[in-house]
């Protein structure tokens, strides 16, 4: 995407939302917050999608549309390699902790949105 196109992704949202309601979850990571050393890139990316996600929130609020910016820590998912798995899986969430919360965010009543939210295991980051 270029950065300076003037485009929005609001435009391709609030078209196909055709009036209806919805909420997006942008699942970006804790990586855009804490910065985790030979990282930088992963939590640059992150952080981009972060900021992305804020601006579509306000292009698209006057919709009714909710976005909520979802920065979930270690995940036991195939993001990580078998080693890291087998090392760190007992300390990390599972999806479906994710999954859950999502699940709570989106059955908050219309009048209510979460903007942002920060899911870490218990034990805290790797």
């Amino acid at each position: 995407m270029n950065a300076d196109s003037g485009k929005s992704p609001a435009v391709w949202v609030t078209g196909a939302s055709r009036g209806n309601r919805g909420h997006i979850f942008m699942i970006s990571s804790v990586a855009a917050r804490t910065w985790f050393r030979k990282n930088g890139g992963y939590s640059a990316s992150k952080a981009g999608l972060s900021a992305l996600a804020s601006v579509l929130r306000e292009e698209v609020r006057e919709h009714g549309i909710k976005v909520t910016n979802v920065y979930p820590g270690a995940t036991a998912s195939g993001l990580w390699s078998d080693r890291v798995l087998e090392r760190y899986s007992a300390r990390m969430m599972h999806p479906n902790d994710v999954g859950c919360l999502l699940v709570s965010l989106y059955r908050q009543p219309d009048r209510a949105l979460v903007e942002e939210v920060i899911l870490r295991p218990v034990g805290g980051d790797l």
